[in-house]
């Protein structure tokens, strides 16, 4: 088989650049000693940004999974002279596979717990031949039932645990988005009821819905939006711009074309037809904190911009979130332009769109506004 330039094209850079392919890079790969690596299989990671947590063995996620699989590993090993022959097979066969994957792990990963994965089926079957070796041999009845009670308390007790773990999401309601349904997120569910509400009461419920409805429920039909921090679209209607932390982000793109002018970055942006802009700072935050956002996308920088040239239309200070409009810059004089820049006229488009859906109150743009740069 031959490689066209298509095929050729698939395994190259493609359009990111060298800095992006370094920056993703390095937020794959784990930079530790061999000590901190072999720390890490059994203590938790006490750099995290986020807290002190276990990215190896011990992670809650596997129980004690693996520590039993260990333990009947060498129970395995400790016996193979006294074993059946098939026994001493498996014993070996599982003993070389778990130090693979494990070896595999510590290497070749960036020390992440969902990598442990493939040592699951190893750690069960460990269980299972010491289980069935101890079911055997002069006391076959009495070990049988060992075995057997054993078994079903380890697997009881881990769909116990896991099923903890599940309860313990969304603050302890793990099926909330369930009963209420996707139109809680979109704001499909209120969106024919909410214009026959009295203003303070259509007021509160704006106030209460998520970005994704409120956005859905006032912005203008035509209206473009661009999420700054986050890259999950999935609830958002209409024009939707966004981007992964490893793409190229047009806030980038401003900033290299006009240095730390944040009218020259509003003009860019409103030259791409940018009409909002929902900023997500803490995640932001989270993203220069561990070393994956793009050396221009900060929050400080993201601030910088809507206060120059954004006006508040609404906030989440709990999630960290605030939506803005971007105003138009009035646009500079031909002398100014750079050599590649748009043109006057497009550095200025009109202001006029289509009517909203649903305009929240003044006093609701007002309160929101508290707090609207966390």
């Amino acid at each position: 088989m031959s490689f066209t330039s298509g095929h050729r094209a698939a395994f190259t850079s493609a359009h990111w650049t060298q800095e992006q392919l370094d920056r993703f890079a390095r937020s794959h790969q784990f930079y530790g000693s061999l000590g901190e690596r072999l720390a890490l299989t059994i203590l938790p990671d006490s750099s995290d940004p986020a807290g002190a947590r276990h990215r190896g063995l011990l992670h809650p996620q596997w129980a004690l999974l693996f520590p039993i699989a260990i333990v009947a590993l060498g129970t395995l090993l400790a016996t193979l002279r006294g074993a059946p022959a098939r026994a001493k097979r498996w014993a070996i066969v599982l003993g070389l596979s778990l130090a693979a994957q494990l070896i595999a792990w510590l290497f070749f990963t960036h020390v992440q717990s969902r990598f442990l994965l493939p040592l699951a089926p190893i750690a069960v079957l460990a269980i299972v031949v010491l289980a069935d070796s101890l079911s055997r041999g002069p006391a076959r009845d009495r070990g049988l039932r060992v075995v057997v009670s054993l078994a079903a308390f380890l697997a009881l007790g881990h769909a116990g645990w896991s099923a903890y773990l599940f309860t313990q999401e969304r603050a302890g309601h793990p099926n909330t988005a369930l009963v209420i349904g996707a139109g809680a997120f979109t704001g499909e569910s209120i969106r024919t009821q909410l214009p026959n509400l009295p203003q303070a009461q259509r007021d509160e419920v704006l106030n209460q819905i998520p970005p994704e409805a409120f956005i859905n429920l006032t912005l203008p039909h035509d209206a473009r939006l661009w999420l700054l921090g986050d890259a999950t679209p999935f609830y958002l209607g209409g024009n939707v711009d966004y981007n992964t932390t490893y793409d190229a982000s047009p806030l980038t793109a401003a900033i290299d074309r006009y240095g730390s002018d944040a009218t020259g970055w509003a003009r860019y942006l409103r030259a791409q037809k940018i009409d909002y802009v929902l900023i997500n700072f803490g995640e932001l935050n989270r993203l220069v904190r561990s070393g994956f956002a793009e050396p221009s996308v900060t929050p400080e920088n993201a601030n910088k911009l809507v206060v120059s040239w954004g006006s508040i239309i609404h906030a989440w200070p709990e999630q960290g979130r605030a939506l803005y409009k971007l105003r138009v810059p009035p646009p500079p004089p031909p002398s100014e332009l750079p050599p590649d820049d748009p043109s006057p006229s497009a550095l200025a488009p009109s202001d006029a769109a289509a009517p909203n859906t649903l305009e929240p109150s003044p006093s609701a743009t007002r309160a929101s506004d508290q707090g609207a740069t966390p």
